[in-house]
C-alpha cells in the first residue's frame, strides 16, 4: 500500500512539474530524383543536413558523395560520377517539421555500351552511418522512354537491412 502511494505521488509530481511523455519523432529521409538523358543520368539529391553531417564525419561533401554513389552496369563495370552544384536550404516533410537540407546534383555516366535504364544503383549516402535513415529514389524524367509527366514516380527505397546490417544494392 505504501509503495502504491509513493508511486502515485511521484507520478502526480512529474505531471505537475510539466514532464511530457516520451514520443517518437519522425526523421527526414533523403530523396534522389533521377533524370535520364541521352548519354547520362542526373541525380538530384535532397539530403537532411544533420544526418549528412553525422555520416560524412568532416569529409568534404563532394568527395563524400562521390565515394558513396557508385553505380555499375549489370555486368559490374563502373560508371563515372561527377558531383555538381551544392546548396543548403530549408525543407519540411510530412511529420518532420522544418530542417536544413543539402541539395546536390550528380551526373552519372555509363561506360561505353552501358545501358542508361538498367544498372545497379549502389548508393549508401547517409545510410551507411545512420542506420535508421531511408532514401526514396524516383524517376522524374526519361524523355526517350516517354516519361515526361510532372510527377516523379518512385522506383525504390534504400535502407539498411536490419537482419544483415548491410545496404541492399538497388537495380
Amino acid at each position: 500500500m505504501r509503495r502504491a502511494l509513493i508511486t502515485a505521488l511521484v507520478v502526480t509530481a512529474a505531471l505537475l512539474c510539466g514532464a511530457s511523455p516520451a514520443s517518437a519523432h519522425p526523421l527526414p529521409h533523403s530523396v534522389v530524383l533521377l533524370d535520364v538523358h541521352e548519354t547520362s543520368v542526373t541525380a538530384h539529391l535532397q539530403l537532411p543536413a544533420g544526418d549528412l553531417e553525422l555520416a560524412r564525419r568532416g569529409e568534404p561533401i563532394s568527395a563524400y558523395l562521390a565515394a558513396h554513389i557508385t553505380p555499375v552496369t549489370t555486368d559490374g563495370r563502373a560508371w563515372t560520377v561527377a558531383i555538381g552544384d551544392l546548396a543548403v536550404g530549408r525543407a519540411e516533410q510530412t511529420s518532420t517539421g522544418p530542417y536544413q537540407e543539402v541539395v546536390a546534383t550528380a551526373t552519372l555516366t555509363p561506360p561505353p555500351g552501358g545501358d542508361l535504364r538498367h544498372f545497379i544503383f549502389s548508393y549508401d549516402v547517409i545510410v551507411h552511418q545512420v542506420v535508421t535513415h531511408t532514401v526514396l529514389v524516383s524517376v522524374r524524367q526519361d524523355w526517350a522512354a516517354g516519361r515526361v509527366e510532372s510527377e516523379a514516380v518512385q522506383v525504390g527505397a534504400i535502407a539498411i537491412d536490419s537482419r544483415t546490417m548491410t545496404c541492399r544494392r538497388w537495380t
